[in-house]
């Protein structure tokens, strides 16, 4: 299988999700780390897919970035002896079907793989950015992940009977967190989500590691709407930054096709 994206999604997360339902170990790789090997990393792979067939599980071995490994070599994409006897060491350990192995790769730059590559995978699968109803999903999810129970654990841990015993003897109160109930609530959530398209999953993700950091950093241990808030708007424009400087490259990039996505990166841009 191989997943592809106009721009870098959350295909890391949805790989490691599918092999937790498929029942597979889950192995993780970047096709950067194949050219620092040099000459061992022909063995380095012979190993990886050895331990698929002693694995019981089986082991679906996720390769992202797999351009950087894969390279096409009819257009003179893969340099260097090293690198095509690492190819040829992958297209060996998956010349037929395996019960042991799933193979999935993340690319955004599908068409420099090489066609050998390609030919064996049965599966391909387009990422697009997160619609209005999985952005609610996601913002909902990683708010209650990393902040809500965040803030419970402490809570916790603050009103635990080695807490109390040292606030005894301390003579200071607990320090604890409060999440103000209008937080995420169905109208708060609601004009995150609309403020929030365009956004990746792995985004939405950054901003509410951000919105714990402001909760641990506070003086008084509150967080409130117009702290999320301000967070959002930080957040909208590191986006339109990073937007900017895709639109860039991605208009002067040959193989670009997907304009209906790049026109829609442009529009939000100009509003």
């Amino acid at each position: 299988i191989y997943f592809t994206s106009f721009l870098p999604l959350t295909k890391t997360m949805v790989a490691r999700k599918f092999s937790e339902c498929v029942g597979m170990d889950y192995a993780l790789m970047s096709g950067g780390d194949v050219g620092p090997l040099g000459s061992d990393a022909v063995t380095q792979i012979h190993t990886l897919f050895s331990w698929a067939k002693v694995s019981p599980r089986g082991v679906l071995l996720f390769i992202d970035e797999a351009e950087a490994f894969l390279a096409s070599r009819s257009k003179n994409l893969l340099t260097g002896e090293n690198a095509h006897n690492a190819l040829n060491a992958l297209l060996y350990n998956t010349g037929g079907e395996r019960r042991d192995l799933m193979l999935v790769l993340a690319t955004n730059r599908a068409d420099d793989l090489d066609p050998a590559v390609l030919d064996r995978c049965d599966e391909s699968l387009q990422f697009s950015l997160p619609n209005d109803e999985c952005r609610s999903s996601l913002l909902m999810q990683y708010f209650n992940s990393y902040v809500r129970d965040s803030a419970q654990q402490h809570n916790q841990q603050e009103q635990s009977i080695y807490s109390r015993t040292k606030s005894f003897f301390t003579r200071k109160e607990p320090f604890l967190f409060e999440i103000n109930s209008d937080v995420m609530d169905c109208t708060h959530l609601r004009t995150v989500v609309k403020e929030t398209a365009g956004f990746s999953g792995r985004e939405i993700g950054k901003m509410m590691v951000a919105l714990q950091s402001a909760l641990h950093s506070s003086e008084d241990g509150k967080i409130n709407k117009r702290d999320v808030n301000n967070i959002l708007n930080i957040k909208t424009k590191e986006h339109a930054e990073k937007m900017k400087m895709v639109c860039s490259h991605t208009i002067l990039e040959p193989g670009f096709t997907n304009s209906s996505e790049l026109h829609s990166v442009s529009d939000r841009l100009r509003r």
